[in-house]
């Protein structure tokens, strides 16, 4: 491989506009980029952080009014929506406090709603100019401190801030990082085996070794000059021979396309914190809007010398290039097996301890199979003799790859003798992963919304060890569907039954994944507990019986005033927005799940010095508690000194 750097003058505006202004008070750091992955959508703007300081100004990026205001727990928390004369739109989203400019037609919109609100500015929106401040830097909403910033087209849609006005320094090129390659089919090798492998694109090697139809990915680090992230670049390419193969642009994103970013990078690894890998291949049918030119998998190469050519281009116009040498080619074997018709395939079989579920194909490990030079295989489906499998390797061992279809369940049988050995059985029964269809494992079932997947896949429940977790007492085992990161753009009814079988029992569904368990629910429904999951890696009955722990309420002074936070912090099942009275009166407070805190900033700050506050907590197993304390509320030269020494 030898990479090569380029630099490009500029990129087309997709919907050139006015210039824009930085929209935050301090030097840029941009923390996520246009278009790469969040769960459910590719990300519409641009996070820009300030190293966790709430006392950074907000500001207009350019000359607009201001047409709506809106204020959440969840989503964008506290945003406001700038209409600009050109016809685009931006969007400030997470602020922790809105700014004096907006405080009448905040306490206008709170007057009516009295919690969230989403709130049009008419007949009289509010005039604005490029720099005007619009609030602070926050976290309602997420879970870091920073700002979200949008741009939206004359129609609506989020484009790249980027390379539509905003121009931020930035001299560094991307870096192609690392190539995955993912064989398919059972006679697809990466390097003679069936392993996925990845390939470090900053170094030099010799070529590498490929054969049927593999998929390929790659990471790509962006970033720009004052922010440590790494970024998605705004365009990537796979050239074939010279010839361009796929194109992945990220101009404009909906939030009507719900879920293509489980087609566009590989969902798994990013959610495993493995890295952001996107697809150079179009997986499936669905075709995507970023993707302007859509690949196919490497099966259609012709045995023998090729170059891959992976080029990366951010929003500056520079552009990184790295040449990969394949060298196609079928791969020995690890052995030569005879096909026998061998006997006892009707009998009681044995579980491999480990196999590999890859879409349709399915890969299981025989250690002994090349035992004495050699063996006799025999595969069946459904009892009948299956052809099309390979004998290969899987993590350096010898294994049997076959495809299965997800037509419907399926009964797999493989089977082999080394010698003058009785035959070995292996045995999996698979099931159908797909929208509208019913994965019946006893005591899990699965049941498919009838768009919740892009395409079907077979799947196997096994069983495993329960792991725990601290504040949760295992219930069971933990349930394992494989192909449980198939793409997916819905929710799926997934229901689990084990004793005991009340409400009160303190027993939920839960989905484990990476080591963290996710609550799903504890409702009932003919004994079984009952919840939803997009994805399914994992699925356990888990005991919560610790009630959350309210903390110390604290104020906290900042230039927009001062604000109590109060920690309710629960290690099982997670809290509920807690029920909160100061000097006897309810209030509406803002709850940071992320954060497992509740946070309070009156519009009509209370008197200052000691206040009560009552408060009732649960967590969302329904262990409750309650609390009572006393905090002290600052006056205003106070309340000054304090926003003045804040860093």
């Amino acid at each position: 491989m030898s990479p090569t750097v380029a630099c490009v003058l500029a990129v087309a505006l997709l919907d050139p506009g006015g210039a824009l202004i930085y929209p935050l008070d301090r030097a840029p750091q941009v923390s996520s980029s246009f278009g790469t992955y969040r769960i459910g959508h590719h990300h519409a703007g641009l996070d820009l952080t300030v190293d966790d300081d709430l006392s950074v100004p907000v500001l207009a990026a350019a000359d607009g009014e201001i047409y709506r205001i809106r204020r959440n727990d969840k989503g964008f928390g506290r945003a406001v929506y700038i209409r600009h004369p050109d016809g685009r739109q931006t969007v400030y989203a997470h602020l922790s406090a809105f700014g004096p400019l907006l405080q009448p037609a905040v306490r206008r919109a709170d007057a009516r709603s009295g919690g969230a609100f989403f709130f049009q500015l008419r007949p009289k929106p509010i005039p604005v100019k490029a720099g005007d401040q619009l609030g602070w830097v926050g976290t309602s909403g997420t879970d870091l401190v920073h700002l979200h910033f949008e741009l939206r087209d004359r129609g609506g849609q989020p484009i790249d801030p980027l390379t539509n006005g905003l121009r931020l320094p930035d001299t560094k090129p991307p870096t192609l990082a690392r190539l995955l390659l993912v064989p398919t089919t059972p006679d697809s090798h990466v390097e003679g085996s069936q392993d996925e492998a990845i390939f470090d694109l900053t170094t030099e090697r010799g070529p590498i070794l490929l054969d049927g139809a593999v998929a390929p990915l790659v990471e790509v680090n962006e970033h720009i000059d004052g922010g440590p992230r790494d970024l998605t670049p705004h365009e990537v390419r796979l050239l074939v021979d010279g010839r361009l193969r796929h194109q992945t642009r990220y101009d404009l994103v909906s939030y009507a396309d719900h879920g293509l970013t489980e087609l566009d990078f590989d969902p798994r690894r990013r959610n495993q914190n493995e890295g952001v890998f996107n697809k150079l291949y179009q997986d499936g049918g669905t075709r995507l809007p970023m993707h302007r030119r859509r690949g196919k998998l490497l099966g259609d190469l012709k045995p023998g010398p090729h170059t891959l050519r992976i080029e990366a281009t951010d929003a500056s116009g520079l552009v990184s290039a790295v040449d990969v040498k394949v060298q196609v080619g079928a791969a020995e074997p690890p052995c030569v097996c005879k096909v026998a018709k061998l006997k006892g395939w009707k009998h009681a079989v044995a579980l491999p301890a480990d196999r590999v579920w890859r879409r349709d194909l399915l890969v299981l490990p025989m250690p002994t199979l090349c035992d004495a030079g050699g063996a006799e295989v025999d595969v069946r489906v459904d009892g009948r003799r299956a052809k099309g499998f390979a004998v290969t390797r899987w993590a350096g061992k010898p294994a049997v790859a076959l495809r299965v279809p997800a037509d419907k369940p399926h009964d797999i049988r493989v089977g082999w003798r080394v010698g003058a050995d009785p035959p070995v059985w292996y045995g999996v029964k698979s099931q159908v992963l797909g929208a509208e269809k019913t994965v019946d494992a006893p005591p899990l079932h699965i049941e498919v919304g009838d768009k919740a997947m892009f395409f079907a896949v077979p799947t196997e429940v096994v069983e495993r060890p329960n792991p725990g977790a601290p504040g949760l007492e295992a219930m069971g085992p933990l349930y394992v569907p494989a192909n449980g990161w198939t793409p997916a753009f819905g929710s799926s009814r997934v229901t689990l039954g084990a004793p005991p079988r009340t409400p009160e029992d303190g027993v939920a569904l839960y989905l484990h994944d990476a080591g963290t368990w996710w609550y799903l629910g504890r409702g009932l429904s003919g004994g079984r507990r009952v919840g939803g999951s997009v994805h399914f890696t994992g699925f356990a009955l888990m005991r919560d019986s610790t009630p959350p722990a309210i903390g110390d309420a604290k104020i906290e002074t900042w230039p927009f005033g001062a604000r109590l936070i109060l920690p309710v912090k629960d290690a099982g099942s997670g809290p509920k927005r807690p029920t909160v009275r100061i000097d006897g009166v309810p209030v509406g407070l803002e709850w940071q799940h992320a954060w497992q805190q509740a946070v309070w900033l009156p519009l009509h700050p209370p008197a200052p010095g000691a206040h009560t506050i009552e408060v009732a907590a649960e967590d969302r197993q329904g262990n409750p508690s309650t609390r009572t304390q006393t905090f002290i509320w600052p006056g205003e030269e106070e309340d000054e000194a304090k926003a003045k020494a804040t860093p």
